[in-house]
């Protein structure tokens, strides 16, 4: 599926339409002539009857969501709503918003593809520029569709006592990880007196798999759980569409011969370059409906807000509270003209990039009234105990540590050569998990930090659960995916993976206790870029049966392309165990996750994350 283009299935689709994939709206009905095509089918003999994968994982933005459900940013923001098809109900932003922990459960069901090929002829209207063309046809036409089932948990947590959010997000995470497998009744005491002063939202939606749950009883996280284990069962009783697949028109060979022969030729947009500004701006928007929806309070309870202490605060008069909702709206109103902008020429990226004339949402946040504590100073002393343990200080985090924790080396021992972005990831870890380092190390990770998004394995890893199997892939110089198969069933993808790039791949015999034992990474910069920042190049893994993964671009690649990149070797470090007897549990980085091939796509920095061996 990560080679494909998709947009969530509705019942207003049909094969040959054109649709806009960057607003996810539907075109012109028969764009193209299917008559003849013939279709590519994934479920013969010898696929699998079924491809399932689950994951379970905390998110803080609104895009990282949007982003697993295939649900276009810009469509969001334009119609002011994160809107799904399918049963259960739509996203609530603000609620997502307000609360201290979200959690999303998802389970992705794959029975059948069907993909038309070939014989797909262009059905041409005359007087066409490229502004009128991509009015009426759009980027994409709709070229199959993919069946079985899709299911998406947000659970979302706002926590009475402050001081207890951590232990709460612990409790969570022991069952996340074994959500497919291992659920039991005993799992349900666990979570109910975890949540016990604490506020919980739980909103699902799915496709397919019929009627997953009784419809008299309420969505709890434990009927999540129950739900997402039986969900792949159900689907294969009760398959329905869930993705359309969409292809671009200058694929087909008879719009590329007709829209050269025009003067000026029609050219179909692209919006790789603008997803994660999108995604940049879905959040800014969700900020801002938050910041809105206080305001809107704060007009009709005067009584119950004071101003801010902020120098630049809002003043607690109605007209003062009305005139900065009327500035809240001009911002808001601003990030869907930005939207309305790209969608006509998404070559402007670079013009609104250059402008940031959108207010940060969180500059407006400081500056708005706030509700009086009815709890008085002990509930504030508590919840400025719980910031100050979640600040980044080294030094403070030594003393938290339990005895039975110093017995063994620090998480990470090059904590002075990390990003803040990362100090501030393992000061989290560390206050929440406070013996992680009896079971898990973490090594130096090279390459840029600026580039990406952040990721550790070790978020969700239990110490029982290991390596089974690594996938890995590049093109055009680079590492540009990184998947690791968990005993637990458990898949994590960082990066792309797509049908052109050359692949790797490494099958353990745990049962043989075969495992990875030492691994090199290097890095390079791009040579005739300026300022290029470096990336991963290569990644091998050794284990101590004597087989290997070693990802490095091929001397004849897969895919040739005319466009070659050429990498200056930056940094290459060996990583080894730390202790005797462990074992490689995973990874930590920065990776570039885009939907449809940007240039930027792979992986940007990389650690590893060692563990204890399993025990017996």
């Amino acid at each position: 599926m990560s080679t494909l283009l998709l947009a969530p299935f509705n019942d207003s689709m049909r094969l040959g339409q054109g649709y806009n994939s960057f607003l996810q709206t539907p075109c012109l009905g028969n764009a193209v002539d299917i008559s003849n095509a013939k279709y590519v089918e994934s479920d013969d003999e010898k696929a699998p009857s079924q491809t399932v994968s689950y994951s379970a994982r905390f998110v803080e933005k609104m895009s990282d969501i949007v982003h697993a459900m295939n649900i276009s940013a810009g469509s969001s923001i334009r119609t002011g709503s994160v809107s799904v098809s399918g049963g259960g109900n739509n996203i609530d932003e603000i609620k997502f918003a307000e609360s201290d922990l979200n959690a999303v459960i998802s389970v992705k069901v794959v029975n059948q593809t069907r993909n038309l090929r070939d014989n797909i002829s262009f059905n041409h209207i005359k007087n066409m520029d490229s502004a009128r063309f991509h009015d009426i046809y759009g980027d994409t036409f709709i070229s199959g569709f993919i069946e079985g089932g899709d299911l998406h948990g947000i659970i979302s947590i706002r926590t009475i006592d402050a001081t207890r959010k951590s232990e709460v997000k612990n409790k969570l995470r022991s069952q996340f990880n074994g959500a497919n497998t291992e659920w039991a009744p005993s799992s349900s005491a666990v979570i109910s007196e975890a949540l016990r002063q604490a506020e919980v939202t739980v909103t699902v939606n799915w496709s397919g798999g019929g009627i997953i749950k009784p419809s008299d009883e309420e969505w709890t996280i434990e009927s999540l759980i129950r739900a997402s284990s039986a969900f792949a069962d159900n689907v294969a009783k009760c398959p329905q569409r869930t993705w359309a697949i969409l292809t671009r028109y200058d694929t087909v060979e008879g719009f590329v011969n007709w829209a050269y022969d025009l003067s000026p030729k029609v050219t179909v947009r692209r919006y790789e370059g603008v997803q994660r500004y999108t995604s940049d701006l879905l959040d800014m928007y969700i900020e801002y409906k938050g910041n809105l929806l206080i305001l809107n309070d704060a007009i009709r309870h005067t009584d119950r807000y004071e101003a801010s202490k902020d120098p630049r605060a809002v003043g607690m008069s109605i007209d003062s509270l009305i005139e900065a909702r009327k500035h809240l709206r001009a911002e808001m109103n601003k990030i869907v003209g930005n939207i309305e902008i790209l969608d006509k020429d998404p070559e402007k990226i670079h013009t609104l990039l250059g402008q940031n004339d959108i207010t940060a949402p969180e500059l407006w946040r400081v500056k708005l009234p706030f509700r009086k504590d009815p709890t008085g100073e002990a509930a504030t002393k508590s919840v400025f105990e719980s910031l100050l343990e979640g600040l980044p200080i080294q030094a403070e985090l030594s003393k938290s540590l339990p005895p039975s924790a110093e017995k063994y080396p620090p998480l990470c021992d090059s904590y002075e050569s990390l990003g803040q972005i990362e100090k501030s990831a393992l000061a989290d870890l560390t206050r929440e998990r406070p013996e992680i380092n009896k079971h898990f190390h973490l090594s130096r990770p090279i390459g840029s930090n600026g580039k990406g998004t952040y990721f550790n394995n070790v978020d969700f890893l239990k110490p029982s659960v290991y390596i089974t199997a690594v996938k890995a892939s590049t093109f055009r110089g680079c590492l540009n995916y990184l998947g690791i198969f968990y005993s637990n069933g458990l898949t994590v993808s960082h990066g792309c993976l797509r049908g052109q790039h050359d692949v790797f791949e490494l099958e353990l015999s745990p049962e043989e206790g075969e495992k990875i034992i030492a691994a090199v990474v290097e890095t390079g910069e791009e040579q005739g870029v300026e300022d290029a920042e470096p990336r991963i190049t290569k990644l091998a893994l050794y284990t101590n049966r004597a087989n290997k993964l070693v990802a490095e671009p091929p001397v004849k690649p897969k895919t040739e392309t005319a466009d070659k990149r050429t990498f200056s070797p930056v940094e290459s470090i060996s990583h080894e165990p730390v202790e005797g007897g462990s074992l490689v549990k995973g990874f930590w980085g920065f990776s570039q996750n885009g939907r449809v091939g940007l240039e930027d796509d792979g992986i940007w920095r990389l650690g590893v994350v060692w563990g204890n061996p399993p025990k017996a």
